[in-house]
């Protein structure tokens, strides 16, 4: 007699399955606020504030030329801490190259710590360190 295909809960295990798709609703809502006015209108505020790249690294500093912010960046990763998608403490103005070493490096985090959540003590830390105003 045939069997009918296992369903994608099934194949996957509901507890996978479940965990997939929480991380794409949250995924969904990380995207989401990038088309608000409100994220259009801070991005523009520290693109005027910052001119120049943050330089995390100092890799501006040893060659002595500065680069101009290119792209906005989240300090604490959204999806680390969706509260602080609109903290201006928060945002940092970065060149291209700094953006993408630094993004995947909290990718890295992320995944080296599992469910897509940096280290409990490390965010603790940073976002104490954002709600103070210091700079990291």
């Amino acid at each position: 007699m045939p069997h009918r295909a296992p369903t994608h809960s099934e194949e996957q295990g509901r507890k996978a399955y479940d965990l997939s798709y929480t991380r794409q609703g949250k995924h969904q809502a990380v995207r989401a606020i990038y088309q608000t006015t409100r994220w259009r209108k801070l991005r523009a505020q520290v693109m005027l504030e910052e001119p120049l790249c943050a330089d995390p690294y100092g890799w501006h500093v040893e060659d002595g030329r500065p680069r101009r912010s290119e792209q906005v960046d989240h300090i604490l990763p959204l999806w680390v801490s969706l509260t602080l998608a609109y903290s201006r403490r928060n945002l940092q103005g970065l060149c291209t190259r700094c953006h993408t070493v630094k993004t995947h490096e909290d990718r890295r985090k992320a995944r080296e710590n599992g469910e897509g959540r940096m280290e409990r003590e490390e965010n603790e830390e940073r976002e104490g360190l954002i709600a103070h105003g210091r700079v990291l």
